[in-house]
């Protein structure tokens, strides 16, 4: 029965002992916490463990629990404490960030009773690393969740790209987001060696340019070659690829862009047309017969020969549109402009200046060979005009070689041309 208290009894020295003992653990536990151990009373402490605020055990009596935290924060702060103690909460949690030293503090809040009146068993620790690690940990997952849903688009843009897109290493097609139709594709090029999609002569150019862009000396390619299409009686198509360079898994590799390109050339083909050829005869124009006589000139350089150019001018053509309308007058020359394109050469160039104005560039031809095409394309005007016995036409020419220039080859073409329609008034 030692150490029992019963109704009758007293304790004893050695139960005296024993809770004291227990007592002195307990205090020296408490104080050895790295926590802030405290009683706190009508939000003032009444007890500290010294933990976080100096030697002296009741340096924090008297003060404000939470007394270092932010001012709009304390009035929160404050209204959890009283919910406590007053037994409406069974346990809350509060959390601060010093003012004095910047820390993040966390305070768990338990009632108790302190000298017979209700009170608060506060908890406060350091969760400063906690709370870093844990806003990191939130910015990661933040951050993986962009980056996959970055990735996503990135891939519906890659799938869905009118353009082939692939990536070339080694030599091999490692990914792909769909078919590169080339003479010997397959469906899917994927683990394919570029070697069986190109044609010997477009491979040698790529690998040129493939490793003038690994090795840093280009910033991008761009090739261009025809395909056969797939239906056997389907015009050839143009494909048109622009290769960078990327890492792919740690090392070097080709970006390519291909697309099919020949809508967009045939428009262009269309338009350059269009800008070198009489709208109204169908046949080149001044600025595609000055092209001509340039590029015959550099010829005449290489051959030594001589070429031939005739300046033929209509006589009696804007009495057609005075009289018929400038519809008829139409008609007419285009009449004429398709009686000159059968008489000349297919080797030779008609265009018209403008207006009634033609010109004939006769190459390796000499002035006597201009002369018989003349007297030609003169007959053609009479018979294009046969309802018009004042139609007629002017026809000079002259012959040029390497030394000449273009203005000039024109200019004594049409002087020439004058000269003869000077003639004809003077006879006529």
């Amino acid at each position: 029965m030692s150490g029992t208290l019963t109704p009758n009894m007293v304790p004893d020295d050695s139960d005296a002992e024993a809770a004291a003992e227990e007592a002195d653990t307990l205090r020296r536990l408490i104080e050895a916490s790295p926590d802030s151990i405290a009683i706190v009373q009508d939000r003032r402490f009444q007890y500290e463990n010294r933990a976080f605020f100096g030697p002296d055990v009741d340096d924090r009596v008297g003060l404000f629990f939470a007394d270092r935290a932010p001012e709009d924060e304390k009035p929160a702060i404050w209204a959890t404490l009283d919910a406590v103690q007053a037994g409406e909460l069974p346990e809350a949690r509060v959390e601060w960030t010093s003012l004095v030293t910047g820390r993040v503090m966390e305070g768990i809040l338990r009632p108790l009773t302190y000298q017979g009146a209700p009170a608060v068993a506060t908890f406060t620790r350091d969760i400063t690393e906690r709370t870093r690690l844990a806003r990191a940990q939130e910015e990661q997952a933040r951050v993986l969740e962009e980056t996959i849903e970055e990735l996503t688009l990135y891939r519906q843009m890659f799938e869905l790209s009118r353009d082939s897109v692939v990536i070339v290493q080694d030599g091999v097609v490692q990914l792909s987001n769909g078919s590169l139709r080339g003479p010997r594709a397959t469906s899917s090029i994927t683990g394919q060696r570029i070697d069986e999609l190109f044609d010997p002569e477009t491979l040698v150019r790529l690998r040129q340019d493939a490793q003038r862009i690994l090795s840093g000396t280009i910033e991008e390619a761009l090739w261009e070659w025809p395909v056969p299409d797939s239906e056997p009686d389907s015009p050839e198509r143009t494909v048109e690829a622009i290769a960078r360079r990327i890492e792919y898994r740690g090392r070097p590799a080709l970006l390519v862009n291909t697309r099919d390109v020949s809508e967009r050339k045939a428009v262009e083909v269309r338009l350059h047309e269009m800008t070198r050829t009489d709208a109204l005869t169908s046949i080149p124009n001044r600025r595609a017969f000055y092209e001509a006589l340039a590029y015959w000139r550099d010829e005449a350089r290489r051959s030594k020969a001589r070429h031939a150019v005739c300046y033929i001018d209509l006589d009696g053509f804007k009495l057609v549109n005075d009289t018929d309308g400038h519809r008829v007058g139409d008609k007419l020359l285009v009449e004429i402009a398709q009686r000159f394109r059968d008489t000349v050469r297919s080797t030779d160039i008609l265009a018209r200046l403008g207006g009634d104005e033609f010109a004939v560039l006769l190459p390796a031809t000499t002035e006597d060979g201009a002369a018989e095409v003349a007297e030609k394309l003169l007959a053609d005007v009479h018979a294009a005009g046969a309802g018009y016995p004042y139609l007629s036409a002017s026809i000079g020419f002259t012959t040029f070689g390497a030394g000449d220039d273009p203005d000039e080859v024109i200019s004594r073409a049409d002087h020439e041309m004058y000269r003869v329609k000077t003639e004809h008034r003077a006879t006529g």
